[in-house]
């Protein structure tokens, strides 16, 4: 499923690149998408997590809670993740040359 996805963004970022789009423009874009999917994820996760973790914390005999910026925290790692990962897949196809990746097809 990665490749064929990686293989379309290839494509994509090929096709931005013939007209005279610079790498950083294209990584912009592609970082708008991949950080609106992650924090539309993180949105959904932290307040099933919040609870999942309070339940089940609540059968040890130590009580603690559950503090805000352990979800603050590993969110903006998760957040930072993706966009390294964004910005090194793209700045890798950026650099090949779009007819070797275009003539692919």
């Amino acid at each position: 499923m990665m490749c064929l996805s990686y293989n379309r963004r290839g494509k994509e970022i090929s096709i931005r690149k013939v007209p005279g789009a610079s790498s950083s423009q294209v990584a912009v874009l592609l970082l708008k998408d991949a950080t609106r999917l992650v924090l539309i994820s993180i949105l959904i996760a932290v307040p099933v997590a919040w609870w999942l973790g309070d339940l089940w914390l609540q059968n040890f005999a130590l009580k603690i809670r559950l503090q805000p910026q352990d979800f603050i925290i590993s969110g903006v790692i998760v957040l930072l993740t993706a966009w390294f990962t964004v910005i090194h897949l793209t700045l890798k196809t950026a650099h090949i040359n779009p007819a070797n990746i275009l003539k692919q097809e």
